[in-house]
């Protein structure tokens, strides 16, 4: 079975696995990080779903589309001491990284671009014919596919990899070069595009501070301990920077001579995609927005599930908000049980802000744009299901830059209700079940919670921020974003790509349908999961919109 995927890095790994890029093995195999730390055996077996290969060429279905995001290695994660434990890591990566040897657009056409383009259509062994094909328009994409091929478009995540100087510091004081680096790209995509793909989108931010946009937390706090002056991991900017909004302008731009590349909000801050929505519906209306491997909040950004906000006392620029949580559908659980309606007892959303609040949704929808679901278990609230319901639900905290903090939530917002009934679910959603059957519940959850906005946005009653045409089928807007290799503790239900077809079958229609009847019957909705939302997920609407905007 074919699969589409809206954001992936199958050639990552690969790619950093010896100093000299071209001794780097062909991305199609299988990358096996070993670790230098005691009892590496074991610690490898626990996290390895998120060092190794989870989505090399050879993983994945032949025939199946991935739009492959290209990144430069942020210098901050040199300065992460897990990743000083990666025995078979080229052992000048990190220190090159420290003493910023090159500019981040250099690592990315010399090590990362590069690297996928050496072995391009290059057969990983004459028994083993798997190969990969980028494409530079979707009319090149055969039908039927090759099934020993695996189709890519190019995407670069994170403004920084335009960064064209050594020193990120100096670089930060020239941003309108940033912004020139990409109109050159385009130019360059457009003469020379084996050498320069063209982009289908550009993630604008990543989990480094870059010098255009302001970007939301992402990672665990255990990460973050060192500070670096510039580029670090804690947000300190204010939204969209004048230069921001003109790289947003440059890239959406298209002419006779450079096509357009869509704008992925993914890693914004709240107040960064907010700028972008503005842009977009003020001077590209009808341009599609993306979001690339996402999860939702399951609130409104008018009142998130704010517990506290406090300062951080080594970091002036930050402030830290600790949630409570976001209650979904509600377990069952015997009626007597004090726990029945507890927060303890729901499948619970993530609410950091690095995830789609309901306005985002409905900005989304309104464009015609694409939401690609994560299979991150952080991002879409796996990680937070309790073993029992004697377990409390525990949101870690996330931090903000102080600068564009929304200031009506150091307010005391009130605490958000849960669009989501109370009553108890039928039978099969009982009590306590494996992670690989939790895991399901939260995939299905993030979609079906995508597709009630929608429905609740085509009410005229709604608000202007929720309203949705009702000519929306949302169904046809939402696909997979698994974001595999980019270092993600991925489902149980499926670690690599290798397994998706565990995710894609009959079980999540099922678990959906009976969560859909479930709303309707409480809400008085009136969702339906489609006959074929299998295929819809999992590769149409993904080829769909590949064909009415990347040709």
């Amino acid at each position: 079975m074919a699969f589409f995927d809206l954001h992936t890095h199958p050639s990552f790994k690969s790619s950093l696995m010896k100093d000299d890029v071209t001794q780097c093995s062909n991305p199609i195999g299988f990358v096996d990080i070993e670790l230098n730390v005691p009892f590496a055996a074991c610690v490898e077996k626990l996290v390895g779903n998120s060092l190794d290969s989870q989505c090399s060429f050879g993983q994945v279905a032949g025939g199946s589309v991935l739009a492959v995001s290209f990144i430069a290695f942020e210098r901050v994660y040199a300065f992460v001491s897990d990743l000083e434990k990666i025995k078979n890591l080229g052992p000048h990566i990190l220190p090159d990284m420290k003493n910023q040897k090159e500019s981040y657009f250099d690592r990315l056409i010399k090590r990362e671009l590069q690297h996928f383009l050496r072995f391009e259509e290059v057969p990983e062994t004459a028994t083993a014919p798997r190969s990969y094909k980028l494409l530079q328009r979707m009319s090149d994409y055969p039908n039927p596919p090759d099934p020993n091929t695996v189709y890519v478009v190019a995407s670069i995540e994170g403004v920084h990899n335009f960064y064209t100087e050594k020193d990120l510091a100096v670089q930060e004081t020239q941003p309108q070069n940033i912004v020139k680096r990409l109109a050159d790209w385009k130019t360059d995509s457009f003469q020379h595009p084996d050498k320069f793909p063209r982009l289908l989108y550009i993630t604008l931010a990543h989990h480094g501070q870059n010098a255009l946009t302001n970007h939301a937390w992402a990672i665990p706090a255990r990460f973050a301990h060192d500070l670096v002056n510039v580029g670090s991991f804690d947000p300190t900017g204010n939204g969209l920077s004048p230069q921001g909004e003109a790289f947003v302008r440059t890239a959406l731009r298209e002419t006779a001579t450079e096509k357009r590349i869509l704008v992925d909000v993914k890693h914004l801050s709240l107040k960064a995609r907010q700028q972008v929505y503005a842009i977009m519906n003020r001077d590209f209306p009808g341009v599609p927005i993306l979001a690339t491997h996402m999860g939702v909040t399951g609130t409104s950004w008018d009142n998130p599930p704010i517990k506290t906000v406090r300062a951080m006392q080594n970091r002036p620029k930050n402030l830290v908000v600790s949630y409570n949580p976001v209650a979904g559908f509600i377990r069952r659980v015997p009626p007597s049980s004090p726990d029945r309606l507890s927060m303890k007892t729901h499948i619970p959303f993530n609410p950091w802000s690095i995830n789609l609040y309901n306005e985002d949704i409905a900005q989304i929808m309104r464009s015609g744009g694409l939401i690609g679901v994560s299979l991150d278990r952080r991002i879409i609230g796996a990680t937070l299901n309790p073993k029992s319901i004697l377990e409390p639900v525990l949101v870690e905290d996330e931090r903000f830059s102080r600068a564009d903090f929304p200031p009506a939530w150091l307010n005391n917002p009130p605490a958000p209700v849960s669009l989501y009934p109370t009553e108890e679910l039928p039978h099969g959603f009982d009590g306590n079940v494996e992670k690989p059957v939790s895991d399901l519940w939260a995939f299905c959850q993030q979609v079906l919670h995508i597709v009630l906005i929608t429905e609740l946005g085509e009410n005229p009653d709604s608000s202007p921020e929720l309203q949705v045409p009702s000519t929306i089928d949302p169904w046809k807007h939402i696909c997979l974003g698994s974001d595999y290799d980019g270092l993600i503790t991925a489902l149980k239900t499926c670690p690599s790509a290798g397994q998706l077809s565990n995710l894609f079958r009959d079980d999540l229609k099922s678990c959906m349908t009976t969560m859909a009847n479930h709303l309707n019957a409480h809400l008085g909705t009136t969702i339906q999961v489609p006959n074929d939302v299998i295929e819809r997920l999992s590769v149409q609407n993904g080829l769909d919109f590949l064909r009415k905007h990347f040709n």
